[in-house]
Formats: structure tokens, C-alpha cells, sequence
């Protein structure tokens, strides 16, 4: 048996497979996330409404609690997408969080909800919000504050 065969060697390997996996992820989720904050940035809303949020649903329709704990999928991409925001040399909206997640998932061919909320501030104000969901589980954005209201929820696109 070689020092290369040993039970250890080969868990170290595994380990440093999954550290590469783990950063390529991260690369790939601040691509992404710099990515949608130029979007945010420079096209108009409508047309990021439209085009690349996806299929508006209706909002009346309440979730369904998740039956199963998130897959590792689901997991790594949230971390991915926060440690990507942590990274970035400026802030990202939590809408630009949103796409970002709804892009990586997508491509990995999951089904995802971009969900938006809004309330009115003391000063007359609004306060939008952008949360992620994937199967019944929060992705990004730590889902809808108590104080606001869900105005829109969009069922991935099938493409990005």
C-alpha cells in the first residue's frame, strides 16, 4: 500500500476537492452578483420585470411549508451568494441577491420563486424587499419582514 492509498490521503483529496468546489461556487456567485447589480444599474425595471425575473404569479396563493430540510444544492448556493455579497467592494440590493440565486439554481436546473414586498415608511416612503425561495426554502433575502406586504411573487424563467 502506498503513502497515496492510505485512508487519510484519500480524505484529504476529497476535502480539497470539495475547498475547490466550494470557491468555485463562490467565483461563479460573484460573477453572477456583480453581474445583476449592473443589470439593476442600468436597464430599466420593466424590462428586468419582464425579461429576466420570470412568470408573474398571484400572490393570494399561500406557500406550503417545506416537507424536507434544503437540499445541499439549495445550501451551498446560499452561502455562496453571501459570501459573494461580503466580497464585492460595494453593496448589492437584495433584489440583485435574488437574481444572482435565481440564475445559479436555474442552471442547475431547479425550480425557484423570486418573491417582492413592500411597505410604507413613517415618512411617507416605500421599503421594498427581495427574498429567494427554492423548494419552500429561503435562499437569500431571510424572506418577507413581518411589517410588509407581498406585492408579487415570479416562478423562474427558463433561462440565464
Amino acid at each position: 500500500m502506498t503513502a497515496r492509498d492510505t485512508p487519510s490521503s484519500r480524505s484529504g483529496h476529497h476535502t480539497r476537492e470539495r475547498r475547490w468546489k466550494r470557491r468555485a461556487r463562490v467565483c461563479e456567485a460573484t460573477l453572477t452578483l456583480a453581474a445583476m447589480a449592473l443589470v439593476l444599474r442600468i436597464l430599466p425595471s420593466r424590462y428586468v420585470t419582464r425579461h429576466l425575473l420570470g412568470k408573474a404569479l398571484g400572490v393570494e396563493t399561500p406557500l406550503a411549508e417545506p416537507m424536507t430540510p434544503p437540499s445541499s444544492v439549495i445550501v451551498a448556493t446560499s452561502r455562496a451568494i453571501h459570501r459573494a455579497d461580503a466580497l464585492l467592494p460595494f453593496p448589492t440590493l437584495c433584489l440583485a441577491q435574488a437574481m444572482a440565486g435565481r440564475a445559479m439554481l436555474r442552471r442547475r436546473g431547479e425550480t425557484v420563486l423570486v418573491h417582492l414586498s413592500v411597505r410604507m415608511t413613517n415618512n411617507g416612503q416605500n421599503a421594498a424587499h427581495a427574498w429567494l425561495t427554492c423548494h419552500g426554502h429561503v435562499v437569500v433575502g431571510l424572506g418577507r419582514p413581518g411589517d410588509q406586504v407581498e406585492i408579487a411573487r415570479f416562478e423562474s424563467a427558463a433561462f440565464l
